[in-house]
């Protein structure tokens, strides 16, 4: 089986924040989940500001061959387009990331071609999280969507010319949304990881 390294971050007010958002079932659940099914998570959890720590962490699972995958929610998944850029500046392939409700007052980033898949999940109706869940990380150059479809469709479209997959999610519900169905999503998406 290969081996997969997942980085998972929190967003703000870390893990005390995320417990009473979650009821229990947000990153340190997904961390649990990862570690039982054989899932690196590395020095997980992580908080959203410890990006560098985040780089060399995956940097240094790929140089020994790993598939590497980064998840975070709310500022977690806002900072996921510094990780992977500088990745890509080091000339490190991202397998997959995971974003969470991605926030419009956090950092608005992007996600480079260097990743070979990204799911992004938010909430469209801003009013419902205050802002706070409805930035979709977008790819540096977007995909091209038939005619009579729309890139929010839940479907997966091929961008960055032609080098990233990316499937945007939406699910309407409170902040930061890193549970339940969302979480399983991600979670199949790391498990696929180990059978590619």
């Amino acid at each position: 089986m290969t081996e997969v390294c997942v980085s998972i971050s929190y967003g703000m007010g870390g893990d005390s924040i995320d417990r009473a958002a979650a009821s229990g079932g947000g990153e340190d659940y997904l961390a649990a989940r990862c570690k039982k099914a054989g899932i690196n998570t590395l020095n997980s959890v992580y908080n959203w500001y410890q990006v560098q720590n985040i780089f060399n962490d995956l940097h240094a699972a790929k140089k020994r061959g790993a598939k590497i995958a980064a998840v975070g929610d709310s500022l977690g998944d806002n900072e996921l387009g510094d990780i992977v850029h500088s990745l890509k500046q080091a000339g490190t392939e991202v397998d997959f990331i995971g974003g969470f409700q991605g926030s419009e007052w956090g950092k608005h980033t992007s996600i480079s071609d260097n990743v070979k898949r990204a799911l992004i999940i938010y909430n469209p109706k801003c009013w419902q999280t205050f802002g706070l869940g409805c930035y979709a990380l977008p790819l540096d150059v977007p995909p091209h969507v038939p005619a009579g479809h729309s890139l929010y469709d839940g479907k997966w479209y091929l961008g960055n010319n032609g080098k990233t997959w990316v499937r945007y999610v939406q699910i309407e519900a409170p902040h930061p949304d890193d549970w339940g169905l969302a979480q399983d999503l991600v979670f199949a998406e790391l498990k696929q990881l180990q059978k590619a």
